[in-house]
């Protein structure tokens, strides 16, 4: 793995940045909701970007700031610094030619970390198990709740890493 380097942030402060497309606030609140909050409390930038359009008193609770939603989220995904990361719907992924193939070059330098949350994509999506903090499970809760999802349990969120060949094999159906 590369090393990591820092962006400064509006605050001025350098750190991580974590840049999460989506399409659904709910779905990705459901999905991976810990792991935001959890690598927000660590420090880390993390920006929500969902293409339905809706900010979300759901992102606030998790303490992740909501993007604009633009025409090209591939602009946002490369002005990303090295060492930062991106986390990335299944749905989004398939159907966005460009975004793949725009994560597609990020994962071959391996300058940024690629995410994808939901169900397995199939061969070149390695699980990784995130273990959600007691404070991230409990504002997990609260944010499920303000997106009219059912609370789980939500002690592990798996999430896949991307490797390199696996985003040339995805294609639109």
């Amino acid at each position: 793995m590369s090393a990591r380097t820092f962006e400064a942030g509006s605050d001025g402060w350098c750190r991580h940045r974590l840049l999460a497309l989506g399409v659904d606030i709910g779905d990705l609140v459901e999905a991976a909701g810990g792991f935001l909050c959890d690598r927000a409390r660590a420090g880390w930038d993390v920006t929500v970007v969902a293409t339905d359009g809706v900010t979300s008193r759901s992102l606030a609770i998790l303490g992740v700031a909501t993007g604009a939603v633009t025409d090209d989220i591939v602009t946002a995904v490369r002005e990303l610094a090295p060492g930062g990361a991106v986390a990335v719907a299944p749905d989004l992924l398939l159907r966005n030619a460009r975004l793949r193939h725009e994560l597609a070059r990020l994962a071959g330098d391996g300058s940024v970390e690629i995410l994808v949350w939901g169900s397995e994509l199939g061969p070149g999506f390695d699980p990784v198990g995130h273990p959600v903090s007691a404070a991230a499970r409990a504002f997990k809760s609260h944010a499920l709740t303000a997106a009219g999802r059912m609370s789980g349990d939500g002690h592990t969120e798996t999430l896949y890493r991307v490797r390199p060949a696996a985003l040339r094999r995805l294609r639109a159906v």
